[in-house]
Order: C-alpha cells, then structure tokens, then sequence
C-alpha cells in the first residue's frame, strides 16, 4: 500500500496512475490564444492591468490568424515601469478597461486553448479587473508550470525557452512583444515536429496545489521542480502539479488549498456525520480507501492525499 503519514505523500514512490484524465483526448484543439498582461503592481487589483496583448494562433497551419494589444486608460502611475517599460503618461491615452475586456472575452471565445506565461498571473489580475464573470471561456495552459520542455534544461523563463529553441528576442515584457514571442516559439515547435496537441493534453490534465516538504538544504530540488517559493503561499514551496505526476516527484508533499491549509475532500466531507465534521476523527493510523482515493483524516482537519 502506498505510504501515507499525516495526510503526507512520499513522493519519491510510483504511485502509477492516480486518477482517470478528466479531458477526453478527443478534445478539439486547433486554436491557440497566447495572453499576456502588464501590471503595475504585482498585488492584482481593481486597476491593476495597464496592458492586453494577445495573438490567436492555428495550429494547423502554424499561422496566426489575427493579433492585437491595448493600453488601458489608467491614472498615470506606473510602479512597474522599469520591468515593463510603460511610460505612465501613456495610460492617460489607453482605451477604457471595458472596452479592452470586452475585447479580450471576444478573443478568448474564438480559440480552444489559452496560454500565458505564469498563466495564474494573467488570470488573477484579469478576474480582479472584473474580467471573469462572463461564460463560455475555453481552458488555460501555463507554459511555464504545465507544459513540459524537453529541450530546456535550465531556467523555464520565457525568453530562455525561446533561446533554447533557436527563436529569437526582439523585445520582452510588453504585452505583445511576448505573446508574439510565444507564437514564435508554437511555430518552431511544430517545424521541429513536436506534437503541439500531445503536449497540451499532457499540460491540461487534472492537478491538485501541493507544498513540497524539502528541508532547506534540499530546497534545489523543489526549485528544479518548478515550484515556487513565497508565490503565492509565503514561506512555502509550492506548485500545480498533475495528479498522475506526483509519485514521481523526488520528494514528499502535501496537497493544499489555496490558503495554504490542508486540502479537504468535498466527497470525504459529505461521507461523514455532521458532528464528525465539528470533530473530525482522530489520525488514522493507516489510509482510508474512499470513493477510488486514499484518505487519511487528520485531527483537527481533513487532508486528502495521493
């Protein structure tokens, strides 16, 4: 039986497939829209977004199909100046953010896929912009934490991603600068003969958030793991990682929630008796077989683990 202690996996084991794929592999995939935003601050905000740039691509025909990007009107202030090289009197000029939103929905409704760079990012400015409310939005592919990129040893950076492949860099961090260069980057894949559908069925498999419980002089091998340390969990390593891919990682985790509390099971949670849910049971001194999944209940909260 799979080792599990104190809702705690051993990631170092095979743990073979965990669960069936949600995303049926007949899946149609032929449009592609690169995203990206520019910011003025890393904390997402109300008025956060001072640039849209997108770039909708067919996969096909390697060819984009259409490309467009949008400074939002804004007060001009610009915190980020230095990264993203928006000069703040330019905001004053900007189209106003529902316009640039609305376009943008229109956009994200012509593809299949979406792509961002550290796509939960882009998502979670575009959704404090008040920019996630409507329906009908295809799903998201970070190119940094879901795909993988076999030809790219060392730093999963855009721009060192491009260098890897042989693309070139004009210019990076405004917002179309770098979708174009995500586009690029598609196009030299598929001339290399990757199997760009293969690979985005890979990065759309279902994930959990799990910490990585590496002790600081081990801390390479969550950074070489894509985790991220302080972002967004302070003082934790931590990453979206596929669920048929966590026995594989050389180290234990822990799946968490967003606030960085123990994960619950919703379906571990409506097996139980109301008052088991005011006093959960006490530790189980051995995983309990639920619903397909092991669990192990944790006094004083549930954690699922796999």
């Amino acid at each position: 039986m799979d080792e599990v202690r104190d809702g705690v996996l051993d990631g170092s084991r095979d743990h073979g497939r965990i669960l069936p794929r949600l995303l049926d592999e007949a899946y149609i995939m032929n449009r592609l829209l690169f995203v990206d935003t520019e910011t003025r601050t890393i904390e997402a905000t109300s008025c956060s977004i001072l640039e849209v740039g997108v770039v909708l691509w067919d996969i096909d025909t390697r060819s984009v199909l259409s490309t467009w990007s949008s400074i939002v009107h804004r007060e001009p202030i610009n915190e980020a100046e230095a990264i993203n090289r928006i000069p703040p009197a330019l905001l004053v000029a900007g189209e106003p953010w529902e316009r640039v939103c609305d376009r943008l929905w229109d956009s994200m409704r012509e593809a299949d896929v979406l792509l961002a760079h550290n796509a939960v990012f882009d998502r979670t400015h575009i959704a404090a912009n008040g920019g996630m409310h409507m329906g009908g939005i295809p799903p998201w592919v970070c190119t940094f934490e879901d795909m993988d990129w076999p030809s790219v040893p060392g730093s999963h950076a855009l721009t060192a991603i491009a260098l890897a492949y042989d693309v070139g860099i004009v210019q990076a961090h405004r917002a179309l600068a770098d979708v174009t260069l995500m586009a690029r980057l598609f196009e030299r894949m598929a001339e290399r003969g990757e199997d760009i559908r293969a690979l985005l069925t890979r990065a759309l498999r279902p994930k959990g958030f799990f910490k990585a419980l590496v002790p600081y002089e081990e801390r390479e091998l969550a950074k070489t793991a894509r985790f991220r340390w302080n972002d967004p969990i302070e003082g934790a390593w931590t990453k979206n990682v596929a669920l048929e891919d966590v026995g594989l990682l050389p180290f234990r985790v822990q799946r968490i929630d967003e606030k960085g509390e123990p994960w619950l099971d919703p379906a571990f949670c409506n097996s139980l008796h109301p008052t088991e849910l005011r006093n959960p049971p006490l530790r189980c001194q051995a995983p309990v077989k639920h619903s397909g999944c092991h669990v192990a209940a944790v006094s004083p909260t549930l954690t699922k683990t796999w």
